[in-house]
């Protein structure tokens, strides 16, 4: 059984508190969106394409001109939410492999009130994160370890 995301459209992005940031695989640039913009709302954040506009000098010889290359979209967690490494806490990548261009959310924690009942669903491991786009499962890594002594993680409670 195929699972839905806690969220889907740039609105929903905005409530929640998390941020936008394309990266372009290029020329590695990178630029904040802001999901509460008027161009974005409504929309969901698979079906936005984003394109670079850096100007970049690729050879010597010839004038700097637009990569316009397609933008690659990042969901990352708010400011004051980003686990640190020595927070010790699980969370999880989620990204579709299908979907042109790729898109990723970063740090999922497990124990997030936005995502727990996601990850609670998921417990039956025939169970799968859904793509909004493509409905194809979603990529799911796993990082952090809850427990380990001296911790923000150390006894934490499931």
């Amino acid at each position: 059984m195929k699972v839905a995301l806690p969220f889907t459209t740039f609105d929903e992005i905005a409530a929640l508190g998390l941020e936008v940031e394309i990266n372009c695989p290029a020329c590695r640039h990178r630029a904040k969106a802001d999901p509460r913009s008027d161009r974005l709302r409504g929309k969901r954040f698979v079906d936005v394409r984003f394109r670079c506009r850096q100007m970049v000098q690729r050879w010597t010889a010839h004038p700097a001109a637009c990569c316009d290359t397609l933008g690659h979209l990042c969901i990352l967690p708010a400011p004051g939410k980003v686990i640190l490494p020595r927070q010790a806490i699980l969370y999880a990548h989620v990204a579709c492999g299908s979907c042109v261009p790729h898109w990723a959310i970063l740090q999922a924690p497990r124990q997030d009130p936005v995502w727990k009942p996601v990850w609670d669903r998921m417990a039956n491991k025939r169970n799968r994160l859904a793509c909004p786009g493509c409905n194809d499962p979603l990529i799911t890594s796993w990082q952090g370890q809850d427990g380990i002594p001296y911790t923000d993680g150390w006894r934490r409670r499931a």
